[in-house]
């Protein structure tokens, strides 16, 4: 089936043709002309493609899959694209590739045997302008456009304040040449620059009322912490947030690309083309989040000089007026053995007594790059011999920034003015936060605009660098027959080479101590010293005040801390959260684009900043694939078979790949001689070994597609083949990564080890790290995903420019890759082994799913209606039905789909098309959607709970104008209902986050000579 997007008539007859003439299911989008595909990323224009769904991100499209599948190969002109978000992923992302850099895209979702491996569901093949098809002479166009977001008209600036921001634009240009005879050539040139609201919420998954921190719930809302005494049995486990939270953040995108195609024909038969493709994006995603904490209330801190009642980190903040969903049972084995069913709670309307409260100004920084390049010679005879041959060399580069800045008051913090010895008590935030509106709303008495409240501050980040260069060599050649039935043989053998290179780091404060406090149990010549050699490292800096005439003075005349200059005046009430309630008063924070520069930044607070490798996720892959294929084309349109004309092709494609990983050896126990920092959340592995691991692998892809042509106008396809798509890079070269909490110490009799509590005298339980969690997902061995794809589709061209189709499909998961939590054990960081388990994220193949559907499509022009006006109409319709079941089970056993799939998406596009003006107002439908399982942060039992995004609907409205052959004019407006994403965990009731997209307006012109 056929589908257009953006095109008017002029172009509609030749989107049928492709689909026509095709012997594979493919479909088609095509620019109205040179640099004219209306949409700003390739990807929002593939979202009115039948069985395409992708999501947004900030206003613009994203990521997609094909028939509810994320496994997409992507290619560029036939061949593969190297993409700075592919470098270690799979998925397609088309972010920074501007839609007028592409004349159209191919769809295939039925495969043969000379389609290059690499798509499960479907392989999308960007294509460049040809430049031999232009008008003899010379070429122009440019095109200039406008735009702006509902709800980012304003910006703030640096000082802090608010002002209204200049429109976003976009400036494309393209030159052309053509000599009619031998030479032609075409340049691209796009540059441009947006900004959109990215309003959100997203909550983690604790248990309330536990026993101690990382332990199990005691407790429930009519009885929080009973004592131990009373021997009670917890029945009801209630699902909170670590921290109640919401966030605003605005994304600025630069865009800029060129491309340069030239060709060139010796003679009859020889023909040279060369072609160079380059994108670069930097994405700013500033933001600020206002929380409240959701880990202990103040009574888990001691008043002067009084032990604290409860312990801190125990979720216990929930208060009466709770309101919490219906229980849902949940069985789980406990540590004894037993079986055990519990009522699993999911949070309404929360009233919390929170510690504390804090806003965080974070930003996330993304540099990509690409340079896509391919030099091609063609041969023919001009009787029955095509050959050519293909060299490929391509470079991407991502790099990645994230930073963060916390600023508060913690409830932690040793204030004593009140007159008694010990510290003051703290009061704490009485808040309100009810989800069970559009918008969740948070209430509160509290003024939280005034920079008075922020007494301290941290700031710490982190960043990943991922390079790959791609080189392939290929050459294709086709023998045509006038036999008969063999229409022709086309064999081809490929070799590509692909290295890539993942590194993460944290950027370490040479800021460690022996203590900053009057620490009775560390030596007095030894207190608020720096810590010696590599001790003194940290990712995660102390707490600095932002008055530094506060600072304990002991600190700056034995530590020697100098002043940063730093101080509140630095900082601004932001007030923009946009349509999520409750500080419209404003939040004292720092104006996150201070952190466009994290390295500078962190130095200014922090002098003497480094960076340091987390080997965990430091890994080189080289793979080197071989494909070769041969495939018979045949059909007969005379005498057919049983009479009718069929057309079709089969053959084998064999892919073998060998890969090479270096990845790190972590030791499992982190000490002062093998890691750097002295706390156990601190430490990086510092020395480590480096292990090189080969495997290889044979994959033989068979494939048949058939197509009968009963009559002139209807078309029936049948096609069955063998994909493979390869693994995520993470999947194959990542390490163990690890991260810690402090747990109960024992003795090796399992006894209580006691300390006294330097705070106030008294005899308590000591602690040790232990780990709490972590991922080790990094398989070198695991296999490929694999799939046995099946279509059948009929489609009748009933009328000029119109076509009705019917499809169905069946792809047959042969093997995947999963991700799920197991319990592994592991030693304390004192190197003792208490039989401590904790949940462990990895990655595993897994057997057989299969993911069937079906696919209707319709597109008519209304010609038969009365009028001049009303026959200029038209419509477009497509539906998709796709439905997944694999071997993953949610916490209540239910079977799992696919992640990224919506098992019902349809589109709807009405359209006006007369004496130059066009007009299209599209609804783009897909229903609920499986974003994948997440874990619950607990070591009491495996809990992963499925996420679902919730049914969301897009309307999209476009209009353009010819107004002669050289002006036209167009404006188009995006999401205007304003419609938002938002998921809930497992259950419906249940909140797990909100990303509120903006309406998005923009128009210009197009200028033609």
């Amino acid at each position: 089936m056929i589908k257009t997007r953006g095109i008017t008539t002029r172009k509609k007859a030749l989107v049928l043709a492709i689909g026509c003439e095709s012997t594979t299911v493919v479909d088609s989008i095509v620019a109205e002309d040179i640099g004219k595909l209306p949409d700003t990323t390739i990807t929002d224009s593939l979202q009115r493609v039948t069985g395409v769904q992708i999501n947004r991100e900030a206003g613009e499209g994203t990521t997609l899959n094909v028939r509810g599948m994320q496994q997409v190969l992507t290619t560029l002109n036939g061949e593969q694209f190297l993409s700075p978000w592919s470098i270690t992923g799979v998925q397609a992302n088309y972010s920074d590739v501007p839609a007028g850099m592409i004349s159209g895209v191919d769809v295939y979702k039925s495969q043969s045997a000379k389609t290059l491996a690499g798509g499960i569901s479907g392989v999308v093949d960007l294509k460049t302008l040809d430049p031999s098809t232009l008008d003899e002479g010379f070429t122009t166009r440019a095109r200039v456009e406008g735009g702006w977001g509902s709800r980012s008209k304003e910006e703030y600036t640096k000082s802090g304040k608010t002002e209204d921001r200049d429109p976003d634009y976009s400036l494309g240009f393209v030159f052309g040449f053509n000599d009619g005879d031998k030479f032609s050539a075409l340049a691209n040139l796009y540059t441009a620059n947006s900004y959109a609201a990215n309003y959100s919420m997203y909550e983690d998954r604790h248990l309330a009322f536990l026993d101690s921190e990382g332990g199990k719930p005691i407790g429930d809302l009519s009885n929080p912490h009973p004592a131990a005494s009373e021997n009670y049995e917890v029945t009801d486990w209630y699902l909170v947030p670590g921290e109640y939270a919401a966030s605003s953040s605005f994304v600025e995108r630069d865009r800029n690309g060129g491309s340069l195609t030239a060709k060139y024909q010796f003679n009859d038969n020889w023909t040279v083309r060369g072609d160079v493709f380059y994108t670069e994006m930097d994405k700013y995603n500033r933001g600020v989040r206002a929380g409240f904490n959701g880990q202990h209330t103040p009574e888990s801190l001691q008043v002067n000089g009084a032990a604290a009642k409860y312990r801190e980190k125990i979720f216990d903040v929930l208060q009466p007026g709770t309101v919490v969903g219906e229980g849902h049972p949940f069985t789980y084995t406990d540590d004894s053995g037993a079986s055990k069913t519990v009522n699993i709670h999911s949070l309404q309307v929360a009233e919390i007594w929170a510690a504390d409260f804090q806003t965080t100004s974070s930003s996330e920084i993304e540099k990509t790059a690409a340079l896509n390049t391919n030099l091609q010679v063609n041969y023919t005879n001009n009787e029955n011999l095509e050959a050519s041959a293909r060299i490929i060399h391509a470079e991407a580069e991502k790099q990645y920034r994230k930073a963060t800045f916390q600023q508060g008051t913690p409830a932690w913090l040793w204030v004593d003015e009140d007159g008694v010895s010990g510290k003051d008590p703290v009061d704490g935030y009485r808040v309100k936060v009810d989800y069970t509106g559009e918008y969740p709303t948070f209430s509160y008495a509290d003024d939280l605009s005034s920079a008075e409240l922020l007494k301290q501050y941290q700031g710490f980040a982190e960043g990943i660098n991922t390079e790959a260069e791609l080189n392939v060599v290929r050459g294709d050649v086709k023998f045509s027959f006038d036999g008969e039935y063999i229409q022709s043989v086309e064999a081809g053998l490929r070799y590509g080479l692909r290295e890539a290179d993942n590194n993460k780091f944290f950027y370490v404060t040479p800021t460690g101590r022996y203590t900053d406090w009057e620490d009775t149990r560390v030596p007095v010549d030894k207190r608020y010293k720096l810590l010696p050699g590599n001790l003194i490292w940290q990712k995660y800096p102390n707490w600095l005040k932002f008055n530094y005439a506060e600072t304990n003075t002991s600190l700056i005349d034995i530590g020697g801390l100098q002043d940063n200059g730093f101080s509140a005046a630095d900082t601004m009430a932001f007030t923009d959260f946009g349509p999520i309630g409750g500080f419209e008063k404003g939040v004292a924070s720092l104006n996150p684009a201070a952190w466009d520069n994290p390295y500078e930044f962190m130095n200014r607070l922090y002098p003497g900043t480094r960076t340091v490798n987390d080997p965990g996720y430091t890994y080189g892959v080289e793979e080197a694939s071989t494909n070769a294929y041969v495939q018979l084309n045949f059909g007969n349109e005379n005498e057919g078979l049983f009479g009718v004309p069929f057309r079709g092709n089969f053959g084998l494609q064999a892919v073998r790949t060998e890969r090479s990983v270096d990845k790190s050896v972590v030791p499992s126990v982190l000490d002062s001689f093998n890691s750097i920092g002295y706390d156990d959340w601190q430490k990086i592995a510092y020395v480590y070994e480096t292990a090189t691991i080969e495997d290889s692998s044979t994959e033989v892809l068979p494939s048949l597609n058939l197509n009968f042509f009963p009559s002139d106008d209807v078309v029936a396809r049948f096609g069955v083949s063998k994909t493979m798509t390869r693994n995520d890079l993470e999947q194959v070269g990542s390490s163990i990564n690890l991260w810690y909490g402090q747990c109960n110490k024992t003795d090796e009799f399992g006894n209580p080890v006691m300390v006294i509590d330097p705070s106030n005298g008294q005899a308590r339980q000591d602690t040790v790290g232990c780990v709490g969690g972590g991922e080790d997902k990094g398989k070198p061995d695991i296999k490929p995903w694999m799939a046995t794809v099946y279509n059948a589709s009929t489609e009748w061209y009933f009328d000029e420019n119109a076509i009705v189709g019917l499809g169905a499909f069946l792809i047959q998961v042969d093997t995947a890759v999963e991700q799920f939590q197991e319990a592994r054990s592991f030693l304390d960081m004192d190197g003792i082994d208490r039989g401590r388990k904790a949940n462990i994220y990895t990655t595993r193949n897994v057997g057989a799913s299969d993911l069937y559907g079906l696919e209707f499509g319709y597109k008519q022009p209304f010609t038969f209606l009365p009028g001049e006006y009303l026959s200029a109409t038209g419509i477009e319709f497509n539906y998709t039905y796709s439905h997944s079941e694999t071997g993953e089970v949610d916490i209540m056993g239910n079977k799992l789909p696919l992640p990224s799939n919506s098992e019902h998406q349809s589109n709807l596009i009405l359209w006006y098309d007369k004496a130059g003006l066009n007009v299209r107002l599209a609804y783009n439908y897909r229903s609920e959607e499986f974003s994948g399982r997440g874990g619950v942060v607990t070591n009491v039992a495996v809990m992963q709970m499925a996420n679902w995004v919730e049914p969301v609907g897009y309307l999209d409205l476009s209009v353009s104008y010819w107004l002669n052959d050289n002006w036209s004019f167009f404006m188009n407006a995006n999401n205007l209902t304003e419609e938002s994403r938002k998921t809930y965990a497992q259950f419906e009731d249940q909140f797990q986050s909100l990303w509120v997209q903006e309406t998005r307006y923009s128009a210009g012109v197009n200028l033609s000579f």
